[in-house]
């Protein structure tokens, strides 16, 4: 899915003269968190996939809040595997730089002052919160360097596998998650996410704590 109609012509002319087993390989124009008919039809052709049959999702320097739009469309559609680089973290920036402006005897005062530090820590902060909104909705998630920094800074990797049913549905585990989430938010200042507005998930600042699975997650 890509939003450069010339791209995605040129790509599916070249599955197309390929042929064979990439026949069924196709690209789509659009906004991913605008595309579940395009992607997945009305289930009546051959080629038509299944909803809820992701195997995989991989996403690719999706900016800023599509990644969250991304992961989302993984969760809704049950996939397996997630895979996604993040790119740029605005959403987070501005919230943040408020914060920090506000509370001058912030623990971290002295290092967010730096405008540099604030956009790294922005950085690892968003990513840091997606990687426990995937622990909350039942996957294993991993964050680490996928490529060296010589090639580029925006060198972080998501990926999150789904976990055992059992374990998934831990309410315990649930509980002490949603917990961290809303204090690693309080500790920057973050009032919205995207990810979490998707999920349904409470950041802290109204006072209140769910504590089990969310109703407009699919059942894990």
């Amino acid at each position: 899915i890509d939003r450069r109609p010339k791209l995605i012509k040129e790509i599916n002319g070249i599955t197309d003269d390929l042929g064979g087993e990439f026949s069924s390989l196709r690209f789509i124009e659009g906004d991913i968190g605008n595309t579940d008919d395009a992607l997945f039809g009305d289930d009546s052709g051959s080629d038509s996939i299944a909803k809820n049959t992701l195997d995989i999702l991989i996403a690719l320097h999706a900016c800023d809040t599509a990644t969250d739009d991304s992961i989302w469309f993984a969760i809704q559609n049950d996939a397996d595997i997630i895979v996604t680089a993040p790119c740029c973290h605005h959403q987070l920036r501005q919230q943040i730089d408020r914060h920090f402006t506000k509370n001058p005897d912030h623990p971290l005062a002295d290092i967010l002052c730096h405008a540099i530090y604030r956009e790294r820590s922005t950085e690892t902060t968003t990513d840091a919160m997606r990687a426990l909104l995937l622990e909350i909705a039942g996957y294993n998630t991993q964050v680490f360097e996928f490529i060296g920094g010589e090639h580029t800074a925006k060198n972080v990797m998501i990926t999150a596998t789904k976990m055992e049913a059992k374990l998934a549905d831990d309410n315990e585990r649930l509980i002490k998650k949603r917990k961290r989430l809303i204090e690693l938010a309080n500790f920057y200042g973050v009032k919205q996410q995207k990810l979490a507005m998707l999920m349904g998930e409470n950041l802290g600042w109204d006072n209140s704590v769910k504590l089990g699975i969310v109703k407009s997650m699919p059942s894990l």
